[in-house]
């Protein structure tokens, strides 16, 4: 830690940078010989994992404590980031350590290109200066002669300006010490497009009709990975829904309806007074698996069931009472577990039903390549909506996140409609592939509306490459929102034809590639 901290001095005493930014740090757990001392010296018990998760935290915080203060201490109002690859949903205490937010998301190194949203639709609605980090390379940091299709950073470019994100294209320099050309002309198409739309992106306020409470935030921290949070959000970009992703101290009466995935169970006293207050002011939740129980195992909400236990079968089957995906009634195999309930509320609306296999696939029991069929006999409600909100007897988020099963959209989508009636901010006919973004502008008085749209494919082992920009065709949109005087395309500068009859205006998007923005003017 001396050694790197007489680094930043010897950095910012030479160069003055504007800002500092700490690559690869964060709370890591360590059972070194040294660590395992610390954890005896401070009479904790060493055989416990937590006691290693306590003691990072101390060691992290006086890592940051020292850069921060020695880089400050020369230039008081440099910028500084410490980067661990992750924005930490619920560590406040983490955030606050920043002058500004970084989110690293290298969509061919790893990360995918449904992690950035998840990333900034949780910091975007924090007051700290946000910016997203992609890198020029075909796969990740440190490839050298790799170069991304242009195309594809446009994009990655343009979702970061959608949701009001600084960019940064990441590059990294020869050991001879010049810039690479070509780098730097792929990097000056991405940034010559930014140029043209940058008005339009920033000091906005993001709009957005349902909050989902994060799993990692539930966990603090321990989940960073969890599928249930990717499951949901991918689920709301492909429904092109208007979301943000929620920690326990989020302001839950923003949103018209609130999420709680899967694993939201076994609540807080706090939490269910917070969740409490929410439904008594008239907002509506969706509970899936064990989400929305407290610790006796019992619902907080009037969903129009009680909760009962995990089924002893796993996969299990969904019997809808709608003809889901245009098909006859049939049963679909759900990979999620399910649960038992048990209906409460005659008057609650029941979307479908809750099938058993013969068996669980053992030595003893054998069908086929994957699982036995379904018995074919309703056993329990699987989606229900009651007087305060409703209820899915799977872990569908986990489930989607997984198998990605048309059946499970099908499912949280017609629900998510049911509870929010026509308060849907947003209703367009883009393919579930495209992207919807709607903020506020209200110094201008304007709404700006994104769509975006880009096909990735997998390719090699595992990376999504977007190369080819299909072009939309009449793309329609219907947007509530205040009276509009005028619809402009950007960056075309062209007025579009619209209807604004009771509270909604409606449109159509002739043609666009890649990303297009709709300012609609008050």
């Amino acid at each position: 830690l001396d050694y790197l901290v007489k680094q930043i001095q010897e950095v910012v005493e030479k160069f003055q940078p504007c800002g500092i930014i700490l690559d690869i740090v964060g709370e890591h757990v360590c059972y070194c010989e040294n660590c395992r001392a610390s954890v005896r010296e401070l009479g904790w018990d060493e055989n416990d994992s937590r006691s290693y998760e306590k003691l990072a935290r101390i060691v992290y915080k006086k890592y940051y404590q020292a850069t921060n203060g020695a880089a400050r201490a020369i230039k008081p109002d440099i910028r500084l980031y410490h980067n661990s690859g992750h924005t930490t949903r619920g560590r406040y205490d983490l955030m606050a350590i920043n002058t500004h937010q970084e989110l690293e998301s290298l969509p061919t190194g790893g990360w995918g290109y449904d992690h950035f949203p998840l990333s900034v639709r949780y910091v975007c609605n924090f007051p700290d200066d946000y910016m997203g980090i992609t890198g020029k390379f075909h796969t990740g940091w440190g490839e050298f002669g790799g170069y991304k299709h242009p195309n594809a950073l446009k994009y990655e470019i343009a979702m970061m300006l959608a949701n009001g994100a600084k960019c940064s294209i990441g590059d990294q320099m020869h050991p001879y010490g010049f810039l690479d050309e070509a780098t730097y002309e792929l990097i000056g198409m991405a940034y010559g497009y930014a140029e043209e739309v940058d008005p339009y992106c920033y000091d906005i306020q993001p709009v957005a009709d349902i909050g989902v409470l994060s799993i990692e935030a539930l966990t603090e921290g321990r989940d960073r990975k969890s599928v249930h949070d990717i499951g949901a959000s991918r689920m709301m970009l492909e429904g092109h829904y208007l979301y943000d992703l929620l920690d326990c101290e989020s302001d839950f009466g923003k949103y018209k309806v609130l999420i709680l995935p899967d694993k939201a169970g076994n609540l807080s006293k706090s939490m269910q007074k917070k969740l409490r207050t929410y439904v008594d002011n008239g907002g509506k939740v969706l509970c899936t698996g064990v989400s929305g129980t407290d610790e006796a195992g019992k619902f907080i909400f009037n969903m129009g069931v009680g909760f009962g236990c995990a089924s002893a079968f796993n996969p299990c089957y969904y019997y809808p009472s709608y003809p889901a995906m245009g098909l006859s009634p049939t049963s679909y195999v759900i990979y999620g577990q399910m649960y038992n309930v048990s209906l409460t509320d005659e008057n609650a609306v029941v979307l479908g039903y809750c099938q058993e296999p013969f068996f669980n696939r053992k030595t003893e029991h054998f069908c086929s390549h994957r699982h036995a069929p379904t018995k074919a006999e309703n056993c329990c409600p699987a989606a229900v909506i009651g007087k305060e909100g409703a209820y899915i007897a799977y872990e569908v988020f986990f489930d989607y996140a997984q198998k990605g099963s048309y059946v499970l959209k099908d499912m949280v989508y017609r629900t998510l409609d049911t509870l929010l009636g026509d308060q849907k901010t947003v209703n367009t006919n883009l393919p579930s592939g495209g992207k919807v973004v709607l903020n506020r502008q209200n110094q201008y008085h304007r709404d700006v509306l994104h769509a975006l749209y880009a096909t990735p494919v997998r390719r090699g082992d595992g990376i999504e490459v977007i190369e080819d920009l299909p072009a939309m065709v009449d793309t329609t949109f219907e947007v509530v929102t205040d009276p509009v005087k005028k619809a402009v395309l950007v960056p075309q500068n062209r007025e579009v034809p619209f209807a604004y009859e009771n509270g909604v205006c409606k449109l159509t998007i002739d043609k666009f590639t890649c990303h297009q923005i709709v300012v609609l003017e008050h």
